[in-house]
């Protein structure tokens, strides 16, 4: 019985020891274990939560990149070359205005009078065509200088150059050429033609190259005709829808004498006058009205200065683009053929 006490006592001493170690029993070994589990289960966690923002910071950031890829400045870039192919469709530079082509120092220079303005369809296509395409094609041999708003004399005076090889090119009505071949004053006959496209017959056949042959012997060569338009009124007084509203208008004429017989016949007074001079008389009152192609009364702004203008067309007036016969004597044919094509 002793030695089975002994043995109870000794029994249960070591399994109090063992407790008390820690090595048995079931409450504190899973909260020992379970802790550090956390911890090392948390922490990672925690971690990659850090990270995963990150990572989506960084996400947004492959599509800039993709923005600032070189695909996109090239295709900024093909505008840039299709703009450039204007200039080079070009012939030669584009003046914007007459000042610009002055004051030439080339081999040959053509001065081109004009007594229409800055913004006439005539000067402006020599502004863009007539000068860059000479220039171009010569090489530089040819420099065109451009004068207008009768900078150079008005039609008349300009003609008188022309014919006395003073000047290379006056853009002109037919209307100051008259005194030289009467036979042009075919187009100062009211109402001769329908419209532009029976008048552009005329001049491009037979006509025109009678016409042209008759110039020469004055001393004219005629590069090419250009069109004018029919000749329009504008007045300041009333509406003109009748003949009976002409009477006792003053209007502005050419020193020709088939406009002002015109004029007179239908009642007005005819007042010839220089163009250049016509605005301020306009302005002023010394004529009540005028009578050009639509082109020119804006070329000079007459309609800041008239209330009224009756579509009439009455005369059509084509322009001609005639060269000194002297000066031109004295050139090429290369250069002939550069002025005439450009013509």
């Amino acid at each position: 019985m002793k030695k089975n006490l002994i043995a109870l006592l000794l029994l249960a001493a070591m399994v109090l020891s063992l407790v008390g170690c820690g090595l048995v029993g079931g409450s504190k070994e899973p909260e020992a274990t379970e802790a550090p589990a956390e911890e090392k289960t948390e922490e990672p966690a925690e971690e990659a939560e850090d990270e995963e923002p990150a990572e989506e910071a960084e996400e947004p950031e492959e599509p800039a990149e993709e923005t600032k890829d070189e695909e996109p400045a090239e295709e900024a870039e093909e505008p840039a070359d299709d703009a450039e192919e204007p200039a080079e469709a070009a012939e030669g530079p584009v003046y914007n205005s007459s000042s610009e082509t002055q004051g030439k120092t080339n081999e040959i220079v053509v001065r081109v009078s004009n007594g229409a303005g800055e913004t006439s369809p005539g000067v402006k296509a020599q502004l863009t065509t007539f000068a860059p395409m000479i220039e171009t094609n010569s090489d530089g041999k040819i420099g065109v200088e451009i004068y207008s708003n009768g900078q150079l004399g008005d039609d008349t005076t300009a003609t008188e150059l022309v014919v006395a090889g003073q000047l290379e090119i006056n853009n002109t009505s037919t209307a100051p050429l008259v005194g030289y071949v009467p036979e042009l004053g075919i187009f100062d006959i009211p109402f001769l033609f329908n419209d532009e496209a029976e008048a552009d017959a005329i001049l491009d056949g037979e006509v025109g190259d009678w016409l042209n042959d008759k110039l020469e012997t004055k001393g004219i060569v005629n590069l090419a005709w250009n069109e004018n338009g029919f000749r329009e009124l504008t007045n300041s007084k009333h509406a003109v829808a009748t003949v009976a509203d002409v009477k006792g208008l003053k209007i502005r004429t050419m020193e020709n004498k088939f406009h002002q017989e015109l004029w007179n016949s239908l009642g007005a007074a005819a007042t010839p006058m220089s163009t250049t001079e016509l605005y301020t008389a306009l302005e002023n009152g010394t004529v009540d009205g005028e009578e050009n192609p639509i082109a020119n009364m804006y070329s000079y702004q007459f309609q800041e200065v008239q209330d009224f203008i009756s579509m009439t067309n009455h005369i059509y007036s084509p322009f001609l683009f005639d060269m000194s016969k002297q000066i031109w004597d004295t050139y090429d044919q290369e250069t002939k053929d550069i002025i005439q094509e450009a013509a």
